[in-house]
């Protein structure tokens, strides 16, 4: 078990796997040791992950190729949206400052226009913030589903009740997946 330094409750007090937390712990990390072994410690409490056969590390570095190969797609097409979608609001933008020169427009249909146009231009501006939201959750769901993989795989402690928010950092399972390749493996 480790040394359990607790922050301020006030801290935080936010709901995870329908827990709540009220005390977070200062040393709540991913600590890697030789050998391959890698320490979690959430809550104040280890939860161990023992070293990877060949094969098990073969499978897991693969699933995460697979996770980061989903995630660079998705990334793309969200990036593809945004560029027609910049295109189009740029488009708005020209539309709208040519609108006063049109002597035929009377002041409703002037009006009309700017509202409909100024609407469209919110409604780019809100799908923009809402797939930027889908692809972080998408990215976090994958990352998660990688860690639940390792522990069902490599757990000797079972995995934490509630997972921590360091686990969607996306350098985390390179940095532990590296660790694996650098330190002597098991046969298997």
């Amino acid at each position: 078990m480790s040394d359990q330094n607790p922050v301020s409750p006030e801290v935080v007090d936010a709901p995870t796997n329908g827990e709540t937390s009220s005390t977070l712990y200062e040393d709540d990390d991913v600590k890697l040791y030789g050998a391959g072994w890698v320490r979690v410690i959430v809550d104040g409490k280890d939860y161990r992950l023992r070293r990877p056969l060949v094969g098990e590390l073969k499978d897991l570095r693969l699933s995460l190729e697979r996770l980061t190969d989903e995630i660079t797609e998705k990334s793309e097409a969200n990036y593809t949206w945004q560029l027609r979608a910049d295109r189009r609001h740029r488009q708005l933008n020209e539309l709208l400052l040519k609108l006063p020169e049109d002597p035929d427009l009377t002041d409703d249909e002037f009006e009309a226009k700017v509202t409909e146009w100024r609407g469209e231009q919110q409604r780019l501006r809100l799908d923009s913030r809402n797939k930027g939201r889908d692809l972080t959750t998408f990215a976090d769901e994958r990352r998660m589903a990688w860690w639940s993989e390792v522990f069902e795989v490599l757990g000797v402690d079972g995995p934490p009740p509630q997972w921590p928010a360091f686990f969607v950092d996306f350098m985390g399972p390179m940095k532990v997946t590296e660790h694996w390749r650098q330190n002597p493996l098991a046969r298997g």
